[in-house]
């Protein structure tokens, strides 16, 4: 495999990742300083146009340099690009480009932190296919064959990741400050705080190994699901190794019946409302490429470095919203985001408008046995639109951190749904969750 440019900003030194940091860092603030003291003498409808440019132009460099950097940079890209409701659309278009695959590592890097998560892999592996199969942010998986002939997949981290991303962290934290500060307005310290948290469970991957036993056992009730089982003598720190369970990428489940996406969208949407009502974890990471498809409705469900775990508060405060919203009792919702930490600075709750624009938006799913998610009418578009305009505008807004990623997983559902293109009775499904999370034990 030859070796590609990407390699270079793995495996360098922290000194070299400070240096394109702090120079992007560098040229985007001097960039729209120069920018805001030249709007001074411009008109209203020129400073408009002249911000909107110099703003993407700033976002194209964070993109280009993100996205050669992987590590902490790339995934920070990856969960801000889903980040909607929080920053102007226009980023997390550009943002969104990360979400594609990037370049493999030559195996040789990766071989070395093989070596040194097992003592003797010779005696664990027959072979290991060095060209990798899939590659992302943090880390790339290879297909492996077992002593016992079985087939697996092997996923090793970047060298160093631990140490790029608290570097990547700190200096991305910066500059998505100077572009807040000096551009959106947009208070990101509790989007950061929950960034350093859920990517210090990424890096963990014995952590990611317990949460897949976890959700296999917790799941095992639901008999569309399938979890890889973890091959607990071929893993360690860095590296993960599950049975090879292949299914149905996205694209190619679209090319499959009516019938047949109804069923996946059915169940993708009980397995995501299910785990938030019913048991307080939440794989939060709803980048379809951790799912893939089997016939007759069945899910596959990769990667869990990514598993929110939900206050009983909040779900009891979406549960009472949910109810508020399918019993028509509509005047009771701005009280119960209140309960729930989502209100103004000062303490008022949640303007009634607001409410009614979500509700309207929503019933449109469920109070209908036939909606059919499509591209041409997405939800998930208007929904933002929404985000943008009324939580967290112009710093108005004080929320739980916990509900960034909880939304973005839900959020993230309904794109998955658009993308299946399916339909099925919503409401349904909605009420049979939550109606038996009232019965659960983790519910109260």
């Amino acid at each position: 495999m030859p070796e590609k440019e990407p390699q270079e900003d793995i495996i360098s030194s922290s000194a070299s990742r400070l240096f394109k940091l702090g120079k992007m860092a560098g040229s985007i603030g001097a960039s729209m300083l120069g920018n805001k003291a030249a709007g001074l003498f411009r008109s209203n409808e020129k400073k408009e146009k002249k911000k909107e440019e110099n703003f993407l132009s700033n976002a194209l460099k964070i993109t280009e340099i993100l996205g050669k950097m992987k590590g902490g940079a790339m995934k920070i890209g990856q969960m801000l690009s889903l980040q909607e409701g929080v920053l102007p659309k226009e980023v997390t278009q550009i943002l969104s480009t990360l979400q594609q695959e990037a370049d493999p590592v030559s195996f040789d890097v990766m071989q070395k932190v093989i070596d040194s998560n097992i003592a003797d892999k010779d005696s664990v592996f027959k072979s290991i296919e060095p060209d990798a199969f899939a590659a992302a942010s943090i880390g790339q998986v290879h297909k492996v064959t077992l002593h016992d002939g079985r087939q697996a997949a092997l996923k090793v981290q970047y060298p160093e990741m631990e140490k790029v991303i608290r570097a990547d962290l700190k200096n991305l934290r910066t500059i998505f400050g100077v572009l807040s500060n000096l551009l959106f307005k947009v208070n990101m310290s509790k989007v950061w705080a929950e960034l350093e948290t859920q990517l210090a469970k990424e890096v963990d991957y014995e952590n990611e190994a317990a949460e897949y036993r976890s959700m296999a056992e917790i799941l095992s009730y639901l008999d569309y699901v399938v979890i890889p089982k973890v091959i607990d003598e071929a893993s360690g720190k860095q590296i993960l190794c599950t049975e090879f369970t292949p299914g149905l990428s996205i694209d190619e489940a679209c090319k499959h019946s009516e019938e047949e996406r109804d069923r996946w969208g059915r169940n993708l949407f009980h397995l995501t409302i299910s785990q938030l009502f019913l048991h307080g974890k939440l794989q939060s990471d709803p980048n379809i490429g951790n799912y893939a498809f089997l016939p007759g409705g069945k899910i596959i469900m990769y990667d869990f470095g990514n598993v929110k775990y939900v206050p009983k508060k909040l779900i009891l405060g979406y549960r009472a919203m949910i109810k508020a919203f399918l019993e028509e009792k509509i005047a009771l919702i701005p009280g119960i985001l209140k309960d729930m930490g989502i209100h103004y600075h000062d303490g008022r709750p949640v303007e009634r408008h607001i409410a009614d624009a979500y509700v309207e938006l929503f019933a449109a799913v469920f109070n209908s046995n036939d909606y059919r998610f499509e591209p041409d009418n997405s939800l998930v578009a208007r929904l933002m639109n929404l985000g943008r305009n009324y939580l967290f505008e112009g710093f108005g807004m004080v929320f739980p951190p916990d509900v960034i990623f909880i939304d973005r997983a839900v959020g993230g559902m309904f794109g998955n749904l658009t993308r299946l293109r399916t339909q099925a009775k919503w409401r349904d499904t909605l009420l049979e969750v939550v109606n038996a999370s009232e019965k659960s034990l983790y519910s109260i």
